[in-house]
């Protein structure tokens, strides 16, 4: 994901590999803690840093707290 200068249909296509991976991967059921639902207590993730679309920790230090954090 260090390409420079994307076309819009570049970034189409490695947004929904990204994202199909995700869905695809093993023991990966939850989309917000680590139960098998989405009905984990909100609590205890809150403060958390939130690992998206395989995103790297350096690709998220550059983004504010807000947008990275429940």
């Amino acid at each position: 994901m260090k390409k420079q200068n994307w076309s819009d249909e570049e970034i189409k296509k490695e947004i929904q590999q990204q994202y199909g991976a995700l869905v695809d991967a093993p023991g990966k059921s939850s989309c917000c803690g680590p139960a098998s639902s989405c009905c984990s207590p909100a609590d205890s993730m809150k403060g958390k840093a939130v690992k998206v679309a395989g995103y790297s920790d350096a690709e998220l230090s550059g983004l504010p707290a807000e947008a990275v954090e429940n």
